[in-house]
């Protein structure tokens, strides 16, 4: 597969990730509700923003986590809340 393809997915997984990396979170948000109306799963998402916590800081995290809970609400959680 090339490295650049035209898979929705991909382009906004790229796209969560610049807009993380810089902390522009109305954007995030934005992309995440886009990612998420092109197949990318809450687990996903939460797994790329941890991912990037170890590059970009937690405290990124911590600010993007409860964009992801509004962006995809409840579901997909578990009973303690994860």
């Amino acid at each position: 597969m090339p490295l650049y393809c035209h898979c929705p997915r991909r382009i906004f997984t790229m796209g969560m990730v610049s807009l993380f990396s810089v902390g522009l979170y109305p954007q995030l948000k934005a992309h995440l509700a886009i990612g998420r109306d092109h197949g990318i799963t809450k687990q996903e998402a939460v797994e790329i923003v941890t991912q990037l916590a170890f590059y970009c800081g937690w405290p990124k995290a911590w600010s993007t986590f409860p964009l992801i809970r509004e962006v995809y609400g409840e579901e997909d959680e578990g009973p303690d809340g994860d």
